[in-house]
């Protein structure tokens, strides 16, 4: 499995890069996000641990993840000295599956890694984070922030995941059926009105946009 590390502090980066690579795991390391991110257009990652503050860095850490995550769909860390409640709503919200405030214990942080890169839902790829939500197809969950859990069965899961892999593209409504349900024959558009429906309930009325006489869309 393939890690990148985007931190500013050599020592630390350093240290954190061997003990990944301990654990037999093969790490790059950054220390400005610009980099991070073309090499996440050019290599295939499982996992990465991005520090929040990049000094002299245009854009930060959590910046960074966000702009790979619209293009590419790799869980993350956070590693930051930003002991502040905003940092960690920050980044909660984009979905980060760990926050570590320093000083914090290597030993701890890459136990914690290594318990998620053992999660079988994160080595498939097969969830996904949008809006502070965690989307688990095969489990059919949808955790909130809160930690609250809602459940989805296989149809409006399988709608809800196909437009999340289609974000920022509006979806027909013929193509949703063709894909979902197209041993079914003609199109019925109450079914697919119903299902939309069914998955806004649990996740909210405006996180899916209607495009009139279209179909719909999902957005970052």
């Amino acid at each position: 499995m393939r890690m990148l590390i985007l931190e500013d502090e050599p020592v630390a980066r350093k240290v954190l890069k061997k003990r990944l690579e301990l654990q037999g795991y093969t790490v790059d390391d950054f220390d400005n996000p610009e980099d991070a991110i073309e090499a996440c257009d050019n290599e295939k990652y499982d996992l990465l641990i991005f520090d929040i503050t990049i000094h002299g860095a245009i854009i930060d850490g959590l910046e960074a993840a966000s702009i790979i995550r619209k293009k590419h769909n790799i869980p993350f860390v956070l590693v930051t000295g930003a002991d502040s409640s905003d940092a960690r709503l920050r980044g909660l919200q984009e979905g980060a599956l760990l926050y570590f405030t320093k000083p914090f214990s290597y030993k701890e942080l890459v136990l914690n890694i290594k318990n998620i890169m053992e999660n079988s839902a994160v080595k498939n790829n097969s969830f996904y984070i949008h809006r502070g939500l965690k989307i688990e197809p095969l489990r059919g969950t949808i955790t909130k922030e809160d930690g609250s859990v809602e459940t989805l069965s296989k149809i409006p899961m399988q709608v809800y995941t196909y437009l999340l892999e289609h974000k920022n593209q509006v979806v027909s409504k013929q193509e949703l059926w063709e894909k979902i349900w197209s041993e079914h024959g003609v199109m019925s558009d109450d079914i697919i009105n119903t299902t939309i429906n069914r998955i806004r309930r649990k996740i909210g009325k405006n996180s899916i946009s209607t495009i009139k006489n279209v179909g719909y869309e999902i957005n970052d």
